[in-house]
């Protein structure tokens, strides 16, 4: 009788620890999506760096969220978040299109300036209006947002000389070689990118901006990660409020902005 009630105590303790030992596993790591698109975020050495990489990884580490990083072109990238092969996707702009099928965060991760580069020796003028820029031919990168103004302007087809690339760099690697007139891109990338081919005086930028546009991390809608969404907004605004963000600026280039 006494080894029974031994046992039966034996059973109770068991089962009075499995949900603490069961919270204390670490969680399954989630696998985000994300591009080369330097100097927010690149690959170096098989890992993630950037400042925007940087932010990601802190964040759901203070959530306790164990996280994978890869890079795909961005075509591949968002055909795999759409469908759910992966669970988020970052940097990226919110477009109506976008948002049916893809969770944003509240908080966006970065804001960017987006203008036109040129060959220097080029002529070309920019007014300001988007629409004047149909006579030439643009490079832009397949499947990517580049703001309200200019996305509108390529739906209703007012711009129809686009000359899409696979990846960044091979957009300007076109315009240095005379194929296409002018490259939209973020200033801080479009700067990066003609530095790593080491082709700053062979290009200049148009005055004025085309628009300033935010980019957000967003999740599948495959899954439901709105109570996670809402988590790392909440995080991050923490990051913000307590010098964290700060701190990892400070360990790249002054020169960048990444808009807080």
């Amino acid at each position: 009788m006494y080894s029974l009630r031994v046992c039966v105590v034996t059973i109770l303790m068991s089962l009075t620890l499995l949900p603490s030992i069961s919270s204390a596993l670490p969680l399954p790591p989630l696998r985000f999506a994300t591009l080369n698109y330097p100097p927010f975020i690149y690959e170096e050495d098989h890992q993630a760096k950037g400042v925007i990489a940087d932010i990601v990884r802190e964040a759901f580490k203070r959530l306790q969220q164990p996280i994978v990083i890869t890079f795909y072109p961005v075509p591949r990238g968002m055909l795999l978040v759409n469908n759910g092969n992966v669970d988020g996707y970052f940097s990226l702009k919110k477009t109506p299109a976008r948002e049916e099928k893809l969770l944003y965060t509240r908080q966006p991760l970065i804001r960017q300036t987006f203008v036109l580069f040129v060959r220097h020796e080029s002529t070309l003028q920019y007014s300001g209006i988007v629409e004047d820029l149909a006579p030439y031919r643009i490079g832009v990168v397949s499947q990517t947002s580049y703001g309200p103004l200019f996305d509108n302007a390529v739906r209703e087809k007012k711009l129809l000389k686009l000359d899409e690339a696979r990846d960044f760099i091979s957009n300007f690697k076109k315009l240095l070689a005379g194929r296409v007139d002018m490259v939209i891109n973020s200033y801080d990338v479009g700067m990066a990118l003609v530095s790593q081919l080491q082709k700053q005086d062979n290009v200049k930028v148009l005055d004025p901006p085309v628009e300033t546009v935010e980019s957000y991390l967003a999740f599948t809608r495959q899954r439901n990660f709105q109570q996670l969404a809402d988590d790392f907004d909440n995080v991050l605004q923490q990051m913000i409020a307590d010098g964290t963000v700060e701190n990892i600026k400070r360990r790249y280039p002054t020169a960048v902005s990444i808009g807080y």
